[in-house]
């Protein structure tokens, strides 16, 4: 019995003695087909509700921050979600604490932080847990992929805006780039703990139960 791991790949692509490009394939053609290409349809011209795509859009590429942070550390996300994704989030948005300082924001770094944690909050956790995003988020067309507004009184981040296109765009160019990095065979250290994820990932301490073939009617 074969099985498909991806849109373009059966189980033989990872077969004993599989390469790392093998499996860098396997990672690209997961997370595009299954999560990115989509969420790019929902924004085609061509898709007649396009305009209260948004929060489905959302929902795809939020999925995205947590897992990259693994691939990049060679770690299990396992009880700590909140961390993992917080990084993963500043590698897409990496030159976000250098636009806070230049925008005239004290402690840019731990700025950026905080607004990495408040997405987590506000958007993965209301998009995965509540079915939608919770009060500090605002989604809509705009200038940026990200935006915030500050609470005056407290300093705290009072709100943060996302254009689901741009912030798409972001992503897709971090995959983009991530997957070209791991395929420079110079960068041993960056491949070395994909693979150690991946592997991680793929493998399971106990046995798959298998259903019986699907009846199609």
């Amino acid at each position: 019995m074969t099985f498909q791991i991806s849109p373009q790949f059966l189980d033989s692509k990872l077969q004993p003695g599989c390469t790392l490009e093998d499996k860098i394939d396997v990672f690209e053609d997961r997370m595009n087909g299954w999560l990115l290409q989509h969420a790019n349809a929902l924004l085609d011209e061509k898709y007649t509700r396009r305009k209260d795509a948004g929060f489905a859009v959302l929902t795809l590429v939020t999925g995205y921050f947590e897992p990259i942070e693994s691939y990049h550390s060679g770690r299990s996300s396992d009880h700590q979600s909140k961390a993992f994704f917080r990084r993963g989030f500043l590698r897409v948005f990496l030159n976000l604490p250098a636009t806070l300082k230049s925008n005239g924001f004290a402690g840019a770094d731990q700025l950026a932080v905080e607004i990495a944690e408040e997405v987590y909050i506000h958007l993965r956790c209301g998009l995965f847990h509540e079915g939608g995003t919770k009060h500090k988020l605002v989604v809509r067309q705009d200038t940026a992929p990200l935006g915030f507004m500050l609470d005056v009184t407290t300093g705290d981040v009072g709100s943060i805006v996302i254009d689901p296109g741009k912030f798409l765009a972001e992503v897709q160019n971090h995959l983009n780039n991530y997957v070209s990095q791991l395929r420079n065979t110079s960068e041993t250290s960056l491949r070395q703990n994909f693979e150690t994820f991946f592997d991680l990932k793929m493998s399971s301490p106990q046995p798959t139960i298998l259903p019986p073939p699907a009846v199609v009617k």
